[in-house]
């Protein structure tokens, strides 16, 4: 990673009142959408995302498919008939 392809531009929206990280690194646009209302204790959950990214980012093992930093999606119990 040299200089210049990593200017900490990270910055947190809610769209649609959902939370969504964006960010640029080396000349592409990235964007994660957390699945998360936009509340207080969800942006802090955001903001933890957001520093992990950039450490990522700081120590050359950014994962740009965006696996690692996806949060794990919800699954509803299976209701079982016993």
């Amino acid at each position: 990673m040299n200089g210049s392809s990593w200017k900490g531009s990270l910055s947190l929206w809610a769209v649609d009142e959902m939370l969504v990280l964006r960010w640029r690194y080396q000349a592409n646009r990235f964007s994660l959408a957390l699945s998360l209302p936009d509340t207080t204790a969800n942006r802090k959950q955001a903001k933890k995302m957001a520093n992990e990214i950039e450490r990522d980012v700081a120590a050359s093992v950014f994962d740009v498919n965006l696996v690692k930093y996806r949060p794990e999606p919800i699954v509803a119990p299976v209701a079982q008939n016993v």
